[in-house]
C-alpha cells in the first residue's frame, strides 16, 4: 500500500507519517524543501523520539520523497496511491490543488478505485476546502468524471510537535499523545484501516471539543503566563494561581460541550486532566510568545 503525504515537516513526519507507517503503508512525501527530500531519499528512514518519563525511539522505514513541483512524478504517485494526506499549512493547500486535480482525472480515466484525501491541518473543514480548490480546476465535464473517484473527509488532529533543531537528520521529537478524528460519512469506499484514527459521525463535536478543551486551555495558560512574564508553557503551569484560573476555564467550556453535544462531564474531566498533564510536561518546551 502506498500513502502520498504532502508536507515533510515535523508534523508530517512526526505524526501522520508514524501512523501511516504503523498501518503498513509505504510513504512518499511530497515537499518543496530539496534538502529534506534528498535526506529522505538518501537515508531511506528516519526516527521519532517520544519524550516523557518513558522515552521511546521509533524507526520509520519504506519512505521516499518527491518535489511537489515535479508534476509528472506527483501525478504518478497520486495514480498509484491508496491514500493521500496533507500537513503543510492551510494557506498552502491552494498550491497543491492543481496537481491533485490532474492526478484524480488520470485515476478517473483509468477507472481506478476511489481514494480518500485527508487534510490534517490546523483548520476547520480542511479537506472540504481542499476539495473545493481541486474541483475549481475542472470544467463541468471533467468534474463529473472525477467526483466519484475521491473522498475528502474532514479531520481534526492534535499532537504537540514543538519547534526544534536536531543535529540528527530528519529526527522529530514529540509527545506520546495524539488524536486523529475523521468524518466517517465523507469517506469514499472502504475506510482506511489506520490504528489511531477514530471515525466519527459528528466531527463538528470533536472539532469544538478540541477548540474549547485543548486550544482554549493552551491559550489560557499562555496568556496568563505572558502577563506574569513566564517564558514557557511549562513554567506557567507551575504557577498554581494561573492553573486555578485555567481549571475554571475548563469547567465552563466543559459545561458548554456537555449541553451542546452531550459529552459526559466525568469522562470530559479525565480528558481535561490529561490535557493539563500534557501542557505541564517538562519534556516539551513550548514558548509562550508562540
Amino acid at each position: 500500500m502506498l500513502a502520498l503525504h504532502f508536507g515533510a515537516g515535523n508534523i508530517g513526519r512526526g505524526f501522520i507519517g508514524q501512523l501511516l507507517h504503523e498501518a503498513g503503508y509505504d510513504i512518499c512525501f511530497a515537499d518543496v524543501n530539496q534538502t529534506v527530500i534528498d535526506d529522505i531519499n538518501n537515508l531511506g528512514k528516519y526516527y521519532i523520539e517520544i519524550v516523557g518519563d518513558e522515552p521511546k525511539r521509533i524507526e520509520i522505514t519504506n519512505i521516499e520523497a518527491v518535489n511537489s513541483n515535479d508534476e509528472a512524478k506527483v501525478v504518478e504517485k497520486i495514480v498509484n496511491a491508496d491514500i493521500i494526506t496533507t500537513a503543510l499549512g492551510a494557506n498552502i493547500l491552494k498550491y497543491i490543488a492543481p496537481v491533485i486535480a490532474k492526478g484524480l482525472l488520470k485515476r478517473a480515466q483509468l477507472n481506478l478505485k476511489p481514494i480518500n484525501i485527508i487534510a490534517c491541518e490546523n483548520m476547520i473543514n480542511g479537506s472540504a476546502k481542499l476539495r473545493d480548490l481541486v474541483y475549481e480546476q475542472f470544467n463541468e465535464e471533467n468534474l463529473n468524471k472525477v467526483k466519484g473517484y475521491a473522498g475528502f473527509p474532514n479531520a481534526a488532529v492534535d499532537r504537540i510537535v514543538p519547534l526544534q533543531h536536531n543535529d540528527e537528520k530528519l529526527l522529530v521529537k514529540t509527545e506520546a499523545f495524539f488524536e486523529w478524528d475523521v468524518e466517517s460519512s465523507a469517506v469514499a469506499g472502504e475506510k482506511p484501516q489506520i490504528n489511531g484514527v477514530t471515525y466519527v459521525d459528528n466531527l463538528q463535536a470533536y472539532i469544538e471539543r478540541k477548540l474549547f478543551a485543548v486550544n482554549a486551555t493552551h491559550a489560557s495558560i499562555a496568556y496568563l503566563g505572558y502577563v506574569h512574564d513566564y517564558k514557557t508553557i511549562y513554567e506557567a503551569t507551575q504557577d498554581e494561581n494561573i492553573m486555578q484560573t485555567v481549571r475554571g476555564v475548563t469547567q465552563e467550556t466543559g459545561r458548554l460541550l456537555n449541553q451542546k453535544y452531550g459529552f459526559d462531564l466525568e469522562k470530559h474531566q479525565k480528558y481535561i486532566d490529561m490535557i493539563i498533564a500534557r501542557f505541564s510536561s517538562p519534556y516539551i518546551s513550548d514558548d509562550i510568545v508562540r
